[in-house]
């Protein structure tokens, strides 16, 4: 996730993951096209092939969507958009029900995993997909400050 613009009035995020596009993509369309076209034979390896592909696009669509985060003080509002292969799914709350930036976590076996997720009047809204064992203390404290710069 990164910033791609800070004013006053406004601030909005992206979180492209492009790696996981790169990579999951190719490895999709490749053994799905394998399948279809014959090359992969026998009785049950194309039933396992076709359930990589088609594991490798769920993927994407769960873990990996392109999200906007708009923080809009001149419309007093936040928008979260969410791009999958399916679709597109926006969500708006105003920026007045909204306290301030924390980090959602759990434990997964001895590894700590976190994500983003605002602090809302009817609870968390998460900013990410998944969890992951990233450090977002700083892009925390800069939605914190741009909030309570209102």
């Amino acid at each position: 996730m990164r910033i791609i613009e800070e004013t006053p009035d406004r601030l909005v995020l992206e979180d492209r993951p492009w790696v996981l596009w790169l990579t999951l993509v190719p490895v999709g369309a490749t053994t799905l096209l394998a399948v279809l076209t014959g090359e992969v034979q026998g009785r049950f390896l194309p039933i396992l092939v076709g359930l990589i592909g088609l594991g490798a696009f769920w993927v994407l669509h769960r873990y990996a969507p392109l999200q906007r985060f708009d923080f809009d003080r001149t419309l007093g509002r936040f928008t979260h958009s969410v791009r999958r292969l399916t679709g597109a799914q926006d969500w708006v709350i105003d920026l007045d029900r909204l306290e301030q930036a924390a980090e959602q976590a759990l434990w997964h076996g001895d590894q700590r995993l976190t994500r983003i997720a605002l602090v809302t009047e009817d609870g968390p809204h998460p900013l990410e997909a998944a969890y992951s064992g990233r450090n977002n203390g700083e892009l925390i404290a800069t939605i914190t400050a741009w909030l309570n710069g209102r």
